[in-house]
């Protein structure tokens, strides 16, 4: 065999080693954020551990973790190491006070980031810790990156943040519980947290990489080991937390009342496993490969903990943004540790990588302008949508029987509805309650602007709702089955008035609502509108969806007799009357994705309602209309979600969230079940077919 045959084999197996190494700490990272958020989210703050005593405890393992291991590269020589490298080398020890000092005022600083900075804005802005990890890697350790490198590392911060980003943000404090904040103090803190960061992971590196002196007597010396410099690291990190009274920055001071390990479970040991754990990793990745690889697999980590996050805890994402971060991060991750050939001497294979390299650098720049709202949300989904043929993959509900509905969910809701939602636990699904009940009321757009800072439960005016349940019909023949529908609802909701509104009055309807058994009054919209008694008849009459005819009909109907309105297509399961105290307030459904998109399958308010002379208001100065599936959108939207109170219990489903894109099991918890059927859709259609051709008005 020939030397430069060993040499290769050599390098392949290091190259293996270290993504090895790597690969390792994608998983750890992962692992640790989903066991983290699983430990943390708890209702009882009182039940919740203590977030000092978990990192004493770290630091106290990763102590003894190193004890062993270098017991064991010593060969049972743990004493003499000790002697050798700490007894009689105390300047060398002394040394990695500095990373653990650094990596002590780097947490605190996490703290006074986080306290005046949203949770999104602080992890986009910390990202710039990899330019700042790699200028400070060129200084300290003399290492040459190349241009395409740089461009990778910034694309790479940019792909994180557009991941970031696509995460829904958490419902914000109410303003009593809100600290002072100041943007300046905050990216600050991020700021210098960033070079603590940087400077403590590169000196840690090069004192790793080192010998232990430089003097000639010792200048043949190996370096210190591995373990012995974790050992070192984790007894600095001890004693500076002790000193510090175990870190408390930014802890409430009920944390130092708990007694040790209080709240303690087998995820929140597993976390102690992985963090300790994973200091070693970091250790190892910083000795055998460096500091820029460690960020780079960081980033990925965010992409698989993001993914996971999704599926296991339901957290809602802009599924295109996720996606395009996460292509921009494993473009720079591949681009950055593979050369590209010069384009005159590309053949096809080569050309497809340079190809792709400027496709992900694109991406990156289109991430960018849609995260600085450059341009709307709805182009930016458009765009996507007609580039992406995964859109035509959405899984679809087993009951939702009518395929231009099918269709219409498809084009219109992806952006709302991501497919990968379709996967998530079915528990999840079933327990998480009501779909985002709102309870509110606003008047003008003025109030919803200034009724942002008054605290949810105050925003929550108590108004019962009327025992009065509506349907609504437009455009054709009602269908029996929507008959049979009103009429088990009728049934089961003893002692409410039923109100039927249609646009017509035929006489095969007659003939259905006679056979009915339940009372029932009926509402011709068309005699109303002649006697001007819609205070939205001008909306009604110009829209020519049929979605949209039915909308407006529809909050006219509760504005005049208040009550409850319900979709034809809704089944029932359980009387409204066995919810107690649900209709002590009035309730409208929101998308549980966006918080912005107003569902109106079923909702009630009281008569003469402020908040539906709002809507109709905004209607009328075009800031919310309904597209061909009835769902209200567009920026009055904004105002209405901004003055709501979110309500959610376990027990009560009035519409699952998950009803437009599968099929979900029925509960006891359910109330209603709404099957999506879009009949309106085709009719709406046919019509728009006969204008086009001249053949016809709507």
């Amino acid at each position: 065999m020939k030397f430069s045959d060993i040499d290769t084999t050599r390098r392949s197996n290091s190259n293996s080693f270290k993504l090895c190494l790597l690969a390792l700490m994608v998983l750890q990272n992962s692992s640790i954020v989903l066991i983290v958020r699983y430990t943390r989210d708890s209702k009882n703050a009182a039940d919740l551990y203590v977030v000092n005593h978990l990192i004493l405890i770290c630091e106290a393992l990763k102590f003894f973790l190193s004890c062993a291991l270098e017991y064991n590269v010593t060969n049972g020589q743990l004493y003499k190491s000790f002697k050798t490298n700490i007894c009689d080398a105390p300047q060398d020890a002394l040394k990695i006070i500095i990373p653990s000092l650094l990596y002590f005022v780097q947490n605190t600083l996490f703290y006074v980031a986080l306290s005046n900075l949203s949770a999104i804005l602080f992890q986009v802005t910390y990202q710039m810790k990899l330019l700042v990890t790699a200028v400070v890697s060129v200084i300290m350790l003399e290492r040459k990156y190349s241009s395409k490198q740089w461009i990778c590392l910034t694309t790479l911060g940019l792909g994180v943040a557009a991941v970031v980003l696509g995460v829904a943000e958490e419902e914000p404090l109410e303003e009593s519980d809100k600290p002072e904040q100041s943007l300046f103090t905050g990216l600050a803190a991020v700021a210098c947290a960033c070079l603590c960061s940087a400077f403590a992971g590169v000196y840690f590196e090069k004192v790793l990489k080192k010998p232990a002196s430089s003097d000639d007597e010792k200048s043949k010396a190996l370096p210190v080991s591995l373990w012995m410099r974790n050992i070192q690291m984790a007894f600095f990190s001890v004693c500076i937390a002790y000193i510090s009274k175990f870190g408390n920055y930014g802890i409430n001071e009920v944390d130092s009342s708990k007694p040790f390990c209080h709240g303690f479970n087998i995820w929140v040991w597993a976390v102690v496993v992985l963090q300790a754990g994973g200091g070693l990793l970091i250790a190892a990745i910083i000795k055998y490969a460096d500091n820029v690889l460690k960020g780079l697999a960081t980033g990925v980590s965010v992409v698989t903990s993001t993914a996971c996050s999704m599926i296991l805890f339901g957290t809602p994402l802009t599924l295109p943004q996720f996606l395009i971060g996460a292509i921009v991060i494993f473009g720079s991750v591949f681009f950055f540790s593979n050369d590209i050939p010069s384009i005159s001497h590309l053949g096809k294979g080569k050309a497809k990588r340079v190809g792709t390299l400027i496709f992900f650098v694109i991406m990156s720049v289109i991430a960018l302008l849609h995260t600085s709202n450059f341009f709307s949300r709805e182009e930016f989904l458009n765009s996507i949508l007609r580039a992406s043929p995964y859109a035509l993959s959405v899984c679809l509900s087993d009951k939702m029987t009518h395929p231009v509905a099918k269709r219409e969910i498809q084009e219109r809701h992806f952006g709302l509805y991501p497919p990968v939602s379709s996967v998530r636990i079915m528990k999840d699904v079933v327990l998480e309650g009501i779909n985002r009940t709102a309870l509110g009321h606003l008047n003008t757009s003025v109030e919803a602007e200034r009724i942002r800072t008054v605290p949810s439960r105050e925003r929550c005016v108590r108004s019962p709702v009327p025992r009065k349940l509506h349907y609504v019909w437009v455009g054709g023949e009602l269908p029996e089955k929507y008959v049979s529908n009103i009429e088990a609802m009728a049934k089961m909701n003893v002692g409410w008035e039923v109100f039927l509104w249609a646009d017509h009055y035929s006489l095969s309807l007659e003939k259905q609502l006679a056979n009915m058994t339940a009372k029932f009054q009926f509402r011709n919209v068309t005699n109303l509108l002649e006697q001007d008694a819609f205070i939205n008849g001008d909306l009604y009459l110009r829209e020519d969806n049929l979605a949209g005819k039915s909308g407006y009909l529809r909050l006219e109907a509760v504005y005049l007799e208040g009550g409850i309105y319900q979709d034809t297509d809704a089944h029932a399961v359980r009387p409204f009357d066995s919810v107690d105290d649900l209709f002590s307030w009035p309730f409208l459904s929101v998308d549980p994705f966006t918080y912005k998109n107003l569902y109106n399958c079923v909702f009630g308010f009281e008569q003469n309602s402020p908040f539906l002379h709002f809507a109709i208001t905004l209607a009328r100065e075009n800031c919310l209309k309904f597209n061909t599936c009835g769902v209200m959108s567009g920026v009055g939207s904004s105002f209405v979600t901004a003055a709501m109170y979110i309500y959610d219990d376990p027990d009560i489903i009035l519409i699952d969230q998950n009803f437009m894109i599968r099929q979900s099991p029925v509960t006891e918890a359910h109330i209603t079940y709404h099957t999506m059927d879009g009949t309106w859709l085709e009719d709406y259609k046919k019509a728009q077919e006969l204008k086009q051709k001249g053949e016809g008005e709507i």
